[in-house]
């Protein structure tokens, strides 16, 4: 008898080099008091500065699946208005009530017109449910000090992976308040299958204009936040997660101070504090220490 085996994901826990894998955040300055207290916020899609952000949607319904989710939806409603006690009628009955508007809201679920509003229905619909950490490969990437931490005033950090799965489905390394899946991409429109199951690869895709990016992205459920705070959702980063802080050369100095009394305490003893400075010579950024 034959047998078939799942190949096993190849993972891997350190560089080539052994040196820890590592994410990088960006951020702007205002969001350095949040940090300091070891959150990270977790942002809804609609909020990301990309418009066309999770701008997806699912393979379109046929007329069979789409005359089923009728007469789904019409059997819920009949047993929530009958356990309410608001309706007398028979099921039969309740369906014949039903039955003018069957017609006209399949053809309204096939129609284009429905299918282009989607793409604001879901990017809506998954924007109360789930909220995006960003991180990126790199540390030295001028465009995104310039974009991400108003040109040099704010600061970037740097996550220690705990592990990598090589050939997951995108890409995928693990950090202690998410799984980072590595972002592609690509012109073509992410579109949902029929069950879902290619979410990860959907939520995963941006155009090829913010390839320079270099994006990996964790995406979370909004209820599982560790604190809630003024309407907000924030995850909790472990200290020993934290390896690196590099500050913008044109952060203030009452906030670099305060980066380098939080690296004194414990638990952030550990942390190395850097100055990101602009390499005029070789257009390069070079980190110094602070």
């Amino acid at each position: 008898m034959a047998h078939s085996y799942e190949p096993k994901p190849i993972t891997r826990r350190r560089n080539a080099d052994w040196s820890p894998i590592t994410l990088y955040r960006y951020f702007s300055p205002n969001k350095l008091e949040t940090f300091l207290r070891g959150r990270l916020g977790l942002t809804p899609p609609k909020f990301l500065n990309d418009p066309l952000e999770f701008a997806v949607s699912r393979i379109p319904p046929d007329r069979q699946e789409a005359e089923s989710m009728f007469d789904s939806f019409t059997a819920d409603e009949f047993q929530m208005l009958r356990q309410a006690g608001q309706t007398q009628l028979s099921f039969d009955q309740f369906k014949k009530l039903k039955e003018p508007y069957r017609e006209p809201w399949i053809s309204r679920i096939l129609s284009q017109d429905y299918q282009n509003e989607n793409f604001e229905y879901m990017r809506e619909n998954l924007s109360q449910f789930w909220g995006v950490i960003c991180l990126s490969e790199f540390a030295d990437n001028s465009p995104m000090w310039t974009h991400y931490t108003k040109e040099y005033e704010g600061f970037v950090s740097e996550f220690v992976c705990q592990w990598e799965h090589l050939s997951h489905q995108p890409q995928a390394r693990a950090l202690p308040f998410g799984v980072a899946f590595k972002v592609e991409y690509s012109q073509d429109r992410p579109v949902f299958n029929r069950t879902f199951s290619n979410a990860p690869e959907c939520l995963c895709i941006k155009e090829t204009n913010w390839s320079y990016e270099h994006e990996w992205r964790i995406v979370r459920l909004l209820a599982s936040a560790e604190i809630a705070d003024g309407g907000r959702q924030f995850a909790r980063y472990p200290p020993a997660s934290l390896k690196r802080i590099i500050v913008g050369n044109r952060m203030s100095q009452p906030m670099k101070d305060d980066v380098l009394t939080f690296v004194k305490a414990q638990p952030f003893s550990h942390v190395e504090v850097q100055q990101a400075v602009p390499n005029l010579a070789k257009r390069t950024i070079a980190f110094e220490p602070l």
